[in-house]
């Protein structure tokens, strides 16, 4: 009741109720496991400061190697057994740089994969993939599907065993009184009902209807970018059509650890749609003032919350970082 509450000064129209999660391989989610559910957790790896410096551009991180730090592969494979085909694999989700190694440039990855682990980690090389990288060519957004298992310099990214059975926290929303992010939303409105407590979330959720302001990085700076005013005038800003988009969101109400000493980000959402072409990471749906569009713009979200969250190669403190991120 809180969380709806704290919602509606931010949308005309709220529903907040905890749910089964629909079928995610179908439209208009197309992705590559039925639900998200089944011991979530977050997982943040390296960050901003790999961006900003063109000595870590080419970092990279696999896929099974993060499933594998957060031991849920272990778990699952001695608590389902192999019998089970619905729980035999992990669904990961999330919003992270692309591999430039293999998209030959800079560039936002929408990464959607179900992790085989009946034989973890040997198959792990041979997941389910409904990923997408999204790159500037020729001035324009260019989106293509990743079939690689490794993510870039950053990411943000929910793992689960991928289980639909499990219930969701389901958050509809329409009619925008503010410009904010949809997630920025959800993210103060959980912190409200909840304060004092981290609280950890992920998840996906559509556009019904309404506008995107999204960016997709360009291909790097060869100097050291300062973060804020000079990144944002790097960045390309683009407005696409939210409708049948798919958004692959992480979220937390605050950093748990003392003086916020693993820098985690606090929200991070990209969004693809194939059909269209057209992909990136996620800013709002469009401005307050847009009196045309604001009465039609509806998101539905398919929310777990995390029991766990884990830091990767924290790009903040490189003095506990790997060798090769302390260059």
């Amino acid at each position: 009741l809180g969380l709806k509450q704290n919602l509606q000064s931010e949308f005309e129209h709220v529903d907040v109720c905890v749910c089964s999660c629909p079928d995610l391989r179908q439209d208009p989610f197309g992705l590559p496991f039925t639900g998200i559910g089944g011991d979530p957790r977050l997982v943040d790896i390296g960050g901003v400061p790999n961006l900003l410096d063109p000595r870590f551009h080419d970092l990279s991180f696999a896929i099974a190697d993060i499933v594998r730090c957060t031991r849920l592969a272990e778990e699952s494979t001695h608590e389902c057994g192999a019998e089970n085909n619905d729980q035999a694999r992990i669904a990961v989700l999330g919003a992270s740089a692309a591999d430039a190694n293999f998209v030959g440039c800079n560039g936002e990855l929408m990464p959607a994969e179900a992790v085989d682990i009946m034989n973890y980690p040997t198959s792990a090389d041979a997941p389910l993939r409904s990923s997408f990288s999204a790159t500037i060519k020729h001035d324009a957004c260019h989106l293509q599907p990743y079939p690689h298992g490794r993510i870039g310099f950053l990411g943000n990214l929910l793992i689960s065993r991928g289980l639909s059975a499990s219930r969701v926290l389901k958050i509809t929303a329409s009619g925008h009184r503010t410009a904010s992010s949809f997630m920025i939303a959800v993210r103060t409105a959980v912190a409200a009902a909840f304060p004092n407590r981290a609280v950890g979330l992920g998840g996906v959720f559509t556009m019904q209807s309404g506008t995107v302001r999204a960016h997709v990085m360009p291909d790097f700076k060869t100097t050291v970018m300062e973060d804020g005013d000079e990144v944002n005038e790097w960045l390309r800003f683009f407005r696409f059509e939210g409708s049948e988009a798919t958004f692959l969101t992480t979220t937390l109400t605050q950093d748990p650890t003392d003086n916020a000493c693993l820098n985690l980000r606090l929200e991070h959402t990209h969004f693809f749609n194939a059909r269209r072409g057209i992909g990136g990471h996620y800013h709002n749906g469009f401005p307050a003032h847009d009196s045309a569009e604001k009465t039609y713009a509806k998101y539905v979200a398919y929310l777990v919350p995390a029991r766990k969250i884990f830091r990767i190669e924290n790009a903040f403190d490189r003095s506990r970082c790997s060798p090769t991120l302390q260059r």
